[in-house]
């Protein structure tokens, strides 16, 4: 094939890089607890994603996270000696909706 012919088809050519912004926003971004535990808050998750997590690993040892369609919801265990335990977790995403 002739020098020209392969440019005009599109060889040699870098290949473009689909660019796409992932965006990912919660409904709250600071969470307070009694020490009495138990107690549990919904977030919502806003984003241009079709999927979420919450990394277990990345979770406080004494919360718990259960993710659902949208939201997710943490739940603080009791707090004996009610010393202020602060902490975070992390919400990541997943592919992205096209």
């Amino acid at each position: 094939m002739m020098p020209q012919r392969r440019i005009n088809a599109g060889e040699g050519k870098p290949q473009e890089k689909e660019n796409h912004t992932t965006n990912l926003s919660v409904s709250i971004s600071t969470l307070y607890f009694t020490s009495y535990g138990g107690t549990s808050e919904q977030i919502k998750v806003y984003s241009n994603v079709i999927t979420y997590s919450v990394p277990s690993s990345l979770v406080p040892s004494w919360c718990t996270v259960n993710t659902y369609s949208g939201y997710f919801t943490v739940t603080a265990s009791a707090n004996p000696n009610s010393k202020s335990r602060i902490d975070w977790l992390k919400v990541t995403v997943g592919e992205i909706k096209k």
